[in-house]
């Protein structure tokens, strides 16, 4: 009996999961007459007059915990990358956990925990009997050791969580407790304790993450998402070392942080990366995560020289070089940088930080030369707009100007106009299904489930027998597949039952500039919603003579700078030309712009601004 129970206890654990359930054990008993062995020999080893003075387990017992056992395979772990925001374990699943009442020291049918309440998802009825067996065995020790009760055993003796059959030991027995235990996010345990490949260190795998214990550093808890990143770098034995802190949550309320004895994993919904050193250093003296840079999202990696290295971050990069130490380059220069091949570009390493003119101008010294650009948002903005360098340009000088002569901070104008032009492509791409005769179809599209393309078969030409002269159309799309900040119209005939016969004048694009389009001589637009403007049919009619006499003018496709200027001008984009048609007709008094009465001075006008317009009503 003795050689089996050896062999029971040494049961082999295998690799770790992910997948929020314990059905990947490292050991599972699966037939029953085994159980009932195992059981039977516990059973006689409690009941024995040597066992009940016996030693309790201890961390140092190494053969009854297979301390020096080393797990294989801590990869694979899941959920993966990016965030953790989509994690699939159930962190409350021990939540209602407490340890067995009156535990039974052998199986007795119909009478054991698992008959009287359900057994976790997981685990087997063969699992939980032999749990409370285990914890019958260690109640008995405990008197035997002359305690009071069960929940004053010394923290270095082992004990079992009903109704997982592994024990956790010692230092970190104390520390699961703290926790609470199973009901704590780490659940049950899935594994003993285990050895560590350099002989200090000892860990417990968990159904959510483990415990990791140094006796410099104590014992601490990682999630199984922050071991992805912590796998990256070779666990314990790699460029972080043991983990020194357990994780937790930053200022923002979003993020997540913990250190390690030669590093930091910080965890955001945009990715977990690993940070240390001199570049570690250099973030938290601009800000950290509440800096410019915002959150690593990388790991800390070798450039392709072997010289520098570099992190990723939420709002650039950060590289060091011994000689140059450690700079951020972010913005417009890290993507001009970025197209010269970054290090072994034409300008180098950076050997300066980005110096500002106090607004969103930013110049870098790099080791051949410098750089100039935007700090964000202007680069994601003019991304938004599709615009050249020269062009943002023109927009940042245009836009600074507007936002002075209105009292707008420059910070707070920019960031709005660079959202604004983000939720138009978001609109346009998910936020727009066609909804007719709704007086305010934004609250209805808010709710559909639009499709994101624009299929050949979606397209028609705008104009039905209810649609007049005067009258706009707001459409997803002017081209197939090709979706981006929608587009609008102003028709300039009567309606007719045949749209052939229906004529608008529209700002179509690049090249094309304003154009009068006839129904039977176009390709057509796709989901088109008509709208009617709130004025009377004289102010109607001269809009559309007003878009009439621009005809052949030239296109920009800037929505940003729709209200800033002249309503003459050279060239219109379709959402600036209907605006401005209106904006004329009405001796300025018209702003077919605005979503609702009184709205915050804004210098754009997108077409989705026009749709959701508290001056248009839409129709079918």
């Amino acid at each position: 009996m003795e050689v089996m129970m050896e062999k029971y206890k040494q049961r082999s654990p295998g690799s770790l999961s992910g997948n929020g359930t314990a059905a990947n054990k490292w050991t599972r008993l699966t037939q029953s007459t085994t159980n009932f062995l195992a059981s039977f020999l516990l059973v006689f080893t409690i009941t024995s007059p040597a066992a009940a003075q016996q030693t309790p387990e201890v961390l140092s017992d190494t053969e009854s915990n297979n301390a020096n056992y080393v797990a294989p395979d801590r990869q694979g772990l899941e959920p993966t990358e990016p965030g953790f925001d989509d994690n699939t374990v159930d962190n409350d699943a021990g939540a209602d956990w407490e340890p067995t009442e009156n535990p039974k020291s052998m199986v007795i049918p119909g009478q054991m925990r698992s008959d009287r309440e359900t057994v976790p998802a997981g685990f087997t009825k063969e699992e939980a009997d032999l749990a409370e067996i285990q914890e019958a065995q260690e109640q008995a020790t405990a008197r035997g050791a002359e305690l009071q009760a069960f929940a004053t055993v010394a923290p270095t003796n082992c004990r079992t969580y009903w109704p997982s059959t592994f024990k956790v030991c010692g230092e970190i027995r104390k520390k699961y407790d703290s926790m609470g235990g199973p009901n704590s996010f780490l659940t049950w345990p899935k594994s003993n304790e285990l050895g560590l490949p350099d002989g200090v260190g000892r860990r417990n795998e968990f159904i959510n993450g483990f415990i990791y214990w140094h006796p410099s550093f104590g014992a601490h808890p990682v999630t199984t998402h922050f071991s992805i990143a912590w796998d990256r770098t070779g666990w314990e034995r790699g460029a972080l070392g043991y983990p020194t802190t357990d994780e937790i949550a930053l200022p923002d309320g979003i993020g997540r942080k913990q250190s390690f004895s030669k590093g930091h994993i910080y965890g955001s919904l945009a990715g977990l990366g690993t940070i240390k050193g001199a570049i570690y250093d250099k973030w938290m003296s601009i800000g950290a995560e509440k800096g410019v840079l915002g959150y690593p999202i990388t790991d800390e990696t070798a450039t392709p020289d072997g010289v520098g290295r570099f992190n990723r971050f939420t709002g650039g990069m950060m590289y060091w070089h011994p000689q140059h130490g450690a700079h951020s380059v972010r913005g417009s220069i890290l993507d001009k940088w970025a197209r010269q091949g970054y290090e072994r570009g034409a300008s180098g390493y950076p050997v300066g930080d980005p110096k500002d003119d106090d607004t969103f101008r930013i110049t870098q010294h790099f080791q051949r030369g410098s750089l100039s650009g935007y700090e964000t948002p202007i680069p994601e903005l003019a991304e938004a707009l599709d615009l050249s360098e020269k062009e943002t340009d023109e927009l940042y000088t245009q836009l600074s100007e507007d936002f002075r002569r209105h009292q707008i901070p420059l910070h707070e104008g920019f960031e709005d106009a660079y959202q604004r032009a983000k939720e138009s492509l978001e609109f346009t791409a998910f936020g727009y299904s066609p909804v007719p005769s709704q007086t305010n179809p934004y609250a209805t599209n808010r709710a559909s489930v639009p499709g994101t393309g624009c299929d050949e078969a979606d397209f028609k030409a705008p104009g039905n027998e209810r649609t007049n002269r005067g009258d706009v159309f707001y459409s997803k799309a002017v081209r197939a597949k090709v979706i981006n900040h929608g587009h609008n119209g102003i028709f300039v005939s009567q309606g007719n039952a045949d749209p052939r016969r229906v004529s608008t004048v529209e700002a179509v694009g690049p090249g094309q500039g304003v154009q009068l389009l006839r129904g039977g001589e176009r390709l057509g637009v796709c989901q088109p919603t008509y709208l009617s403007v709130k004025t009377d049919n004289a102010t109607r009619n001269k809009a559309a003579s007003w878009a009439e006499g621009k005809i052949g003018k030239g296109y920009n496709k800037n929505f940003a700078l729709t209200r800033i200027g002249y309503l003459d001008r050279d060239s219109y984009n379709c959402s600036q030309l209907v605006w401005a048609a209106y904006k004329h007709a009405s001796g300025g008094g018209l702003d077919i712009g605005e979503r609702y009465p009184y709205e915050r001075y804004q210098a754009g006008v997108y077409p989705m601004d026009i749709l959701l317009s508290h001056r248009t009503r839409a129709f079918s």
